[in-house]
């Protein structure tokens, strides 16, 4: 079964600035129909979603705490009310980092980076990947960073 590109809903994780803006930007200009999540930066996310609309795209963004099952929960039903749909693209993009010596690193630094970098992106893979078996479509895009190849200074919990 092939899905007809206008009828996609994608979700961008972290989609309010860097990799992710970039990502939703492109999707929007392709024709999809784009939610994006965003953590705390909700004026950057209103900004964007007011570009891409009034450049004729349907983008909407949705707070989410992407380490959060119930948050996460949350947006989805938000994300498929709001477009009347499921999502049948899934871009597993946010992400933190902090640059902090090794012997600095808490027992707090070291499982949030765990959970959102991680759990993160499982608990969202989780929560979307039933209605894409259910609808026999979907992708799930999941986006890395090659700093876990040779770590970066100060950023040993990241790599």
């Amino acid at each position: 079964m092939r899905m007809m590109l206008g009828n996609q809903i994608c979700l961008v994780t972290g989609g309010s600035r860097g990799i992710g803006k970039g990502i939703v930007k492109t999707l929007s200009e392709k024709g999809y129909k784009v939610a994006f999540t965003f953590n705390n930066k909700e004026q950057l996310a209103k900004d964007l979603e007011k570009q891409l609309n009034g450049n004729g795209g349907n983008v909407k963004s949705f707070q989410m705490l992407i380490e959060d099952r119930k948050s996460v929960v949350s947006a989805l039903a938000e994300i498929k009310n709001h477009f009347n749909g499921f999502i049948s693209v899934l871009v597993n993009n946010a992400a933190i980092a902090q640059e902090k010596p090794f012997d600095k690193i808490t027992d707090i630094d070291w499982k949030t980076m765990l959970k959102v970098n991680l759990q993160g992106p499982f608990i969202c893979s989780q929560e979307a990947l039933p209605d894409m078996i259910k609808n026999r479509w979907g992708r799930i895009v999941n986006i890395t960073s090659i700093g876990g190849q040779w770590g970066g200074f100060n950023q040993v919990h990241y790599a």
